[in-house]
């Protein structure tokens, strides 16, 4: 065989494996065409008993994870800056794969809170594992000020992400009344 058709052949033999490759990893979380959409934001309550978490990248320490009685209040990007105030925003994602699990990251950007171990944090972070039953996944973003140190008024980003990619994002101001 010709030494100059060598690279070639390997290297298409390489792209015929890529896709094969790609299926056996954990590529097969997702359909395509995937979609992601913010189905509703704003204020939200919570009527029911919510579990903490330990969360080193929080500015509170801990992240809660919802009860089924959140109910949705109202329709704003101006929230008012008052304890026991949540804000967020519930997205949807469709064209997964059933029973495949995948991790998403939350960020919330936000002016500097000094956290319980005194340290100045403009930031909060955490991660959730999925497992969607069906072809689609509807899950609220959302933060809940609880704490006299988290009363700070400003911008407020909630980003949610997939593998690093934004797929929802979201600004709120939060404002004295």
């Amino acid at each position: 065989m010709n030494k100059e058709r060598k690279p070639i052949i390997l290297r298409l033999a390489i792209l015929c494996l890529l896709p094969l490759l790609a299926s056996q990893s954990g590529a097969t979380v997702l359909r395509k065409p995937v979609s992601t959409s913010v189905v509703e934001y704003g204020i939200y309550e919570d009527r029911g008993q919510q579990q903490k978490f330990t969360s080193p990248g929080s500015a509170a320490g801990t992240v809660s994870r919802a009860s089924e009685r959140i109910r949705f209040v109202n329709q704003t990007n101006e929230i008012p800056l008052k304890k026991g105030v949540m804000f967020g925003y519930k997205w949807r994602m469709q064209g997964l794969v059933p029973g495949k699990s995948f991790n998403v990251t939350y960020r919330i950007k936000h002016p500097p809170i000094v956290n319980s171990k005194g340290i100045p944090m403009d930031k909060s972070e955490g991660m959730i594992k999925v497992t969607p039953n069906r072809d689609f996944i509807e899950m609220l973003n959302a933060y809940q000020l609880t704490k006299d140190n988290e009363l700070v008024p400003g911008t407020w980003t909630i980003t949610t992400l997939l593998d690093e990619e934004i797929i929802a994002e979201m600004s709120f101001q939060v404002i004295v009344q």
